[in-house]
């Protein structure tokens, strides 16, 4: 669900409340009570909704799962947490998101992440989306150094005879 359509159903669920206790039979103060507390809801989720928009996500959030992403920049703040930025299959846009710490996690991104830069391929992450009682985590790897084209076969000898 995007965030505009999260927004949308949200405000119109305060909007609908509000109108419940607008048209109940209550006193005059709680129906105008009803009716500020939905005007302030939707101003504070709008305020909620634009902050969180541009911070990264927590993988254990996402409501779609990937199994292989493209990790296309990474940010490594010990004892905070691990940032990344990954280019998910299906979504042009790449997207923010954020691994709690974790040493071995960390020492794995960078490995990878060198082993990529030595071959000249990118950097994949599999399984961080998934919940997972395996104590691995996900795993960083970088994609194999792609084949070489194949040589171009060779013209055909020529022969030359020689006349007697």
């Amino acid at each position: 669900m995007t965030p505009y359509l999260a927004f949308l159903a949200v405000a119109a669920c305060a909007v609908g409340l509000a109108w419940l206790a607008v048209w109940s039979r209550a006193a005059l103060l709680p129906r105008l009570g009803a009716l500020a507390l939905c005007v302030l809801a939707v101003s504070v989720l709008a305020v909620a909704m634009a902050d969180t928009l541009g911070r990264p996500k927590p993988t254990r959030l996402e409501a779609v799962r990937s199994p292989d992403v493209d990790v296309i920049s990474h940010r490594i703040i010990e004892g905070v947490a691990i940032y990344l930025w990954l280019g998910i299959p299906d979504n042009q846009e790449p997207r923010a998101y954020m691994l709690p710490w974790d040493l071995d996690l960390a020492k794995a991104l960078q490995k990878a992440m060198e082993e990529a830069q030595r071959g000249g391929t990118r950097l994949m992450a599999r399984d961080l989306f998934e919940p997972s009682w395996d104590r691995s985590g996900p795993k960083f790897y970088a994609l194999p150094v792609p084949k070489l084209p194949d040589k171009p076969t060779p013209p055909p000898p020529v022969i030359l005879e020689q006349g007697a």
